[in-house]
């Protein structure tokens, strides 16, 4: 009887142990077996607490592809329209942080340049206008010369100040909202000096006709000055605002209406 009561017991103890075994060690995954944890590998093995709850064969792909798509295109949407956006991703990511510093680069660089043509075109003239006043002979080019050179010097004084903001701003520190705030900024003070241009050269049509009409050497040399300068200013400022609202367009991609995930609709603009 003792026996037969030992023998009983067995296959329940197996089978308790083989509940315990599996309850130790879970089955292993496949890409039918759905996942029952709250957090799903990426692709460089990390795992995420928001990640939501699929399979192995279906996480993987989309979390590869996303960041395949935004390291090698530039762009956050595809020929067809309907491409992997940067909202797609949760904000914070590497992906998204890459994209941010390299579009602030890209626009620093870019004002740089700008700015570099903005003082050289200044010192042009101021150069060229200083010996052209004590040189030319005829009132009227020296008045030019005058008015170019003097007209000149607050513009130089701009570009020094730009050159100061640049230099205070990093691309690795800039966040989305300071950056869009900064571009914000500059296209404003950008359409101001579009408002100066046009201004500018329409007082110096008034002064060259002023100038014809009473015959006036000087004021036909100052209105010349002006038309010209405010002209070239205007395409100059023109043209900027136009880059840097390109610029600006991208960063709004990558905003979105939940900030708390980074997910959502970005706001999309074209120039």
């Amino acid at each position: 009887m003792l026996l037969l009561a030992v023998l009983a017991t067995l296959p329940a103890r197996a089978a308790g142990g083989g509940v315990d075994e599996a309850e130790a060690s879970p089955p292993p995954s496949s890409p039918g077996v759905t996942l029952k944890s709250s957090t799903a590998p990426t692709c460089d093995g990390s795992t995420s607490e928001d990640t939501p709850v699929l399979t192995f064969g279906e996480a993987a792909p989309r979390t590869c592809r996303l960041r395949s798509v935004l390291l090698t295109a530039p762009s956050t949407e595809s020929a067809s329209g309907s491409g992997v956006r940067l909202t797609d991703v949760p904000a914070g990511t590497l992906e998204r942080d890459r994209h941010l510093v390299d579009l602030n680069r890209e626009r620093i660089a870019m004002n740089w340049m700008a700015l570099e043509v903005l003082a050289g075109w200044t010192l042009a003239n101021m150069a060229v206008g200083t010996a052209g006043y004590f040189i030319a002979d005829d009132q009227t080019w020296r008045s030019f010369h005058q008015m170019n050179a003097l007209f000149n010097v607050p513009i130089l004084g701009t570009a020094v100040v730009g050159a100061l903001v640049l230099a205070a701003q990093d691309p690795e520190r800039l966040t989305l909202e300071e950056s869009l705030r900064r571009g914000v900024m500059l296209e404003r003070g950008l359409l101001v000096g579009v408002t100066l241009d046009v201004l500018a050269a329409t007082f110096g049509a008034f002064l060259w006709e002023r100038g014809r009409h009473i015959d006036s050497g000087q004021l036909t040399g100052w209105g010349r000055s002006l038309v010209l300068q405010g002209a070239v200013l205007l395409l100059y400022d023109i043209g900027l605002f136009l880059l840097n609202a390109r610029y600006d367009a991208r960063l709004l991609m990558m905003l979105s209406p939940d900030s708390r995930d980074g997910a959502g609709v970005a706001m999309r603009m074209r120039f």
